[in-house]
């Protein structure tokens, strides 16, 4: 009877698109604890700084932008306001989104390809390898600014360590922590910070407010995620920090919404 009902409800819920995710059971518990363990964050002894607008297109990074060349940002957007406070840093700045034809501040010069940032190259996309390396060469002091609406994930999977190891500094949105909710997505997500933590650490996370949380399990974390990691072999001092997020210099994404907060897990 209990099974009939279950069917019954799933057939339901099929109906209308949705699902019934199982977040619960000994292999998913070890699951979970594994991922988390990957979403810490550290005290890398650098200085935080914000740069760009006081709402959505800001972030939270080291102070070692006197150590940065180029700027890499795909994804621009409403508003270039990040790049351009870069690029007053003596930092040149390479801009790419399909979705616009030219970046929103016209009186600014940058260097702008109107393609996506994406897992192959053709006329309408382009992988980050192949753009790093058309630009900058054998340059490895490099910052990247990511926030491409769920394509992050893929870009990661499909760069190579050589690019990835140029970045000092890489700023990633992420979009899809609900993805979680499925042992799919649990895969995913855990190769997507696997590959970033060989070389690189978190020293900042920012909950961006505009789409509240996500639950499964025991586990209540924000849908999207503002990330900060720096390259391993500048770090001064790693250890462990306390919850004392947000920042007085994190501002909310959205500022007419609820703010978004970390749990104690990522810390």
């Amino acid at each position: 009877m209990i099974k009939y009902f279950k069917n019954l409800i799933e057939f339901f819920l099929s109906i209308f698109n949705l699902a019934i995710f199982r977040t619960s059971g000994p292999i998913r518990t070890e699951l979970y604890k594994q991922f988390f363990e990957k979403l810490k964050i550290f005290d890398t002894g650098h200085k935080l700084i914000r740069v760009g607008p006081e709402s959505d297109g800001g972030y939270v990074l080291p102070d070692i932008l006197d150590q940065i060349d180029y700027c890499f940002s795909p994804g621009v957007g409403h508003t270039c306001e990040f790049e351009k406070q870069i690029s007053a840093k003596n930092i040149e700045c390479f801009l790419a989104d399909k979705s616009i034809d030219s970046p929103p501040d016209k009186n600014f010069k940058f260097n702008f390809i109107k393609k996506n940032l994406n897992s192959f190259t053709d006329d309408s996309n382009i992988t980050l390898d192949f753009w790093v390396n058309n630009c900058t060469k054998d340059n490895s002091n490099l910052l990247l600014q990511m926030d491409i609406e769920g394509g992050e994930i893929d870009v990661i999977l499909n760069s190579s360590f050589e690019t990835l190891n140029k970045f000092k500094i890489i700023l990633i949105e992420f979009h899809d922590f609900d993805f979680l909710k499925t042992m799919f997505g649990i895969r995913i997500l855990s190769n997507v910070f696997n590959k970033l933590n060989k070389n690189f650490s978190i020293c900042h996370i920012h909950p961006n407010n505009c789409c509240g949380y996500t639950r499964f399990a025991n586990y209540k974390i924000p849908k999207v995620m503002e990330f900060t990691l720096i390259r391993n072999d500048l770090i001064l001092d790693k250890k462990k920090t306390l919850n004392k997020l947000p920042l007085v210099i994190d501002k909310k994404n959205y500022p007419d919404k609820k703010e978004v907060y970390l749990s104690d897990i990522f810390f």
